[in-house]
This record gives C-alpha cells, structure tokens and sequence, in this order.
C-alpha cells in the first residue's frame, strides 16, 4: 500500500489548552494521521469527512477538527470543565 502523509495543522487558538493536554492531543493527531493511510481513497469514509467536523477529547478539554485531502486541520479548542 502507497503511503500518504497527512500533515496536521492546529489554529493558534488551539493551544490555549494546557501544555501537557495540548502535547497529548498531538500525539493522537499524530497516531489518527499515520491510520488514514488504510482507508482506501474510494471509500465513502472521504466524502463523510468532508462534511463533517469530529471532536477528540484529553484532559477535560475538546479539539475540533477536520480531515480534507492531505490535511488534518484542528480549528478550535475549548476546556469541558467548570
């Protein structure tokens, strides 16, 4: 199987976040990119992200992101707790 890098951006709001959730949120970033790579590009998964924004949660505190082409891009981050 080819492989294809998936680069992954994060908005500079993102990193608000503490530096240990924001380090960890990398990391699964990092392990969810290195996965795409096995998902064929025919497969209706691509149109649904496309469409669709999903949300990874660590230490109390939600990233939204994206994935589009070549891209994993992380647009917001907001702290669960009260």
């Amino acid at each position: 199987m080819k492989s294809t890098r998936r680069d992954i951006e994060f908005a500079p709001v993102t990193r608000r976040a503490p530096p240990d959730v924001f380090a960890q949120a990398q990391a699964r970033f990092a392990e969810l990119a290195e996965s795409l790579i096995f998902i064929p590009p025919e497969s209706a998964f691509w149109d649904s992200m496309r469409a669709s924004s999903l949300c990874l949660r660590v230490g109390g505190w939600s990233f939204r992101y994206r994935i589009d082409g070549r891209a994993v891009s992380v647009d917001q981050a907001f702290c669960e707790k009260a």
